[in-house]
């Protein structure tokens, strides 16, 4: 049996969230895809995923108190990609990765790769 590392993604635009869950589904990840910080602490509850791909559009309410949300996370031992278009105020928010959006899909397939949990995590 293959063990599928699970990647969480928390994207407020419906097209881009379903592209991103296609094509890492693809590549043989299991995607969640939530869309907002209410949808993404109930998932939170039911799974331990392996990374968090985590759009940040501070406009909107997805990401308005985000800070609080990636500290919560980050006790759970879980990595974070921050998706953005403003690099500069993700940088100073602190992060383990960041990806700017607009990206290639080659792009986002090499940032999971990356900072993806090991399979060899203790349980």
């Amino acid at each position: 049996m293959v063990d599928m590392r699970m990647v969480l993604v928390v994207e407020p635009e419906l097209a881009i969230g379903n592209l991103i869950a296609e094509v890492l589904g693809d590549d043989g990840y299991q995607v969640r895809l939530v869309h907002d910080r209410t949808t993404l602490g109930k998932a939170l509850t039911t799974m331990d995923p392996d990374l968090l791909l985590y759009a940040i559009d501070r406009s909107g309410g997805c990401a308005v108190d985000w800070c609080d949300t990636a500290h919560a996370i980050a006790e759970l031992s879980i990595p974070i990609v921050l998706m953005s278009t403003e690099p500069a105020w993700v940088s100073s928010h602190g992060s383990i990765a960041y990806l700017a959006k607009p990206f290639e899909l080659c792009e986002l397939l090499d940032c999971v790769a990356q900072h993806i949990r090991p399979l060899e995590r203790a349980v």
